[in-house]
Order: structure tokens, then sequence, then C-alpha cells
């Protein structure tokens, strides 16, 4: 079985980074409890485990390159999910160093992922439906997040922990990132002749970084 439904691709990509944002404002909603599992008492540790993913999406952004470059986009993505998925540990960790390695991979893997989103969407999706799709996926955060603040306590009912909860969404994620490998990515979906004849330009670190736009975009991103 192929998956080469551009809608079903994007759907597993948006739902991807959905979880992601679950697993992350989940364990940081559920704070509390973890650090009354753990005997943290101190708010700078406790601060620590939400900084660790932070702190990992700082680093997976510029290792994200090298991943797409050895495994492919598609290969790529599948690792991010893999690392995203390793979430299931935090509600699992017997100590605070295997909690704090938990939560870092996690926040590797969706550091990776937000990477992979544009050169997904350039392969599936025409430049007219592009805005539309890459407007969704800025959003897939939002929503997770917006689940999980509102939600949250019903989930933890519905599971009957906030254990299981976290453990739920890292199978969940586990299961995309399964179907993620039935994606024909081989099918050229959305590009054109005048594309494939085009010779693609060489833009590096050093081409970014003499780029004005990426610096009105950070600083704008930034609130400055």
């Amino acid at each position: 079985m192929k998956i080469s439904n551009k809608y079903l691709v994007e759907a597993l990509v948006f739902l991807s980074y959905v979880l992601f944002a679950m697993a992350w404002v989940g364990g940081t909603a559920s704070m509390s409890q973890i650090m009354a599992s753990f005997d943290v008492d101190s708010l700078a540790s406790a601060s620590f485990i939400s900084g660790a993913v932070t702190f990992a999406k700082i680093v997976g952004t510029f290792s994200a390159a090298y991943l797409a470059v050895k495994f492919g986009i598609k290969g790529a993505f599948f690792v991010s999910c893999l690392l995203v998925a390793i979430g299931l540990f935090t509600p699992l960790a017997t100590d605070y160093e295997m909690l704090l390695i938990s939560r870092f991979l996690m926040g590797l893997g969706g550091a990776f992922m937000i990477v992979y989103f544009n050169p997904i969407v350039m392969k599936w999706f025409t430049p007219e439906e592009r805005p539309v799709i890459n407007g969704l996926n800025a959003v897939a955060f939002n929503v997770g997040t917006a689940i999980i603040l509102w939600s949250m306590s019903s989930i933890n009912v519905l599971t009957g922990s906030w254990k299981t909860s976290l453990i739920v969404f890292s199978i969940a994620t586990i299961a995309l990132g399964l179907l993620w490998l039935f994606v024909d990515y081989e099918a050229e979906a959305t590009d054109t002749a005048a594309d494939s004849e085009t010779k693609p330009s060489v833009y590096g670190y050093v081409d970014g970084m003499k780029d004005p736009f990426n610096w009105y975009y950070a600083i704008c991103y930034s609130g400055l």
C-alpha cells in the first residue's frame, strides 16, 4: 500500500506536529505531578525539565539539514517521529536524568520535524496551494497547545492518569510515523517540467546569514 494523496500526506505532517505540541505542553501541564513523582521540590529543577525541550529545538534546527542529507526527507521525517515518540519515557522514567533525556530527545524530534515542513510542502503542493498549507502547518503547534490547555484534565479522566495520557500521545506518534513509511515519496506529485529543468542554486548557512529577510523575519518573530 502506498500513500500518494497529497492531502493524506499533509494530514500526517499536521497531526504529527499537533501530537508533538500535545506531548510537550502536556508534560508542562503535568509538571506538578512530575515534580511529586521524582521528589523534585526545586522550581529551578522543574524549569530545567521544560528547558530541555527548548534547548533541543535550538540544537535540532542546526542539525536537521545533516539528517535530511543522510536519510532523505522521508527518512528524516520518520526519524523525527521516532524521537518525538521517545516522550513515551517521560512518564516511565525511573530517575531525573532519564526524564531530562527523554524530554530533550522529544524536543529534538520536534525541531527536526518543523524543518522538514517546507520541503514536503514544496514537493506535494502547487505554488497556489502552498500558502494555505504552510499556514495550516504553522498553526499545528497552536492546535496541540489549545487541546491540552482546554482538555488535559478531561483527557486524564478518560485515560486514568497524566502518565497514561502522555503514553497515548507517544503511541499515536509512532502510529503516524509508521503510516508515513507508506508515503510514496518518489512520486513527482506537483513538480513541473520547468522546475525539473531549473538547476537548483546552492543556499548555504553563510548565504542565510547575509540574507536581510532572515534577520527581519527573526526579529519580528521574536517580538522585538
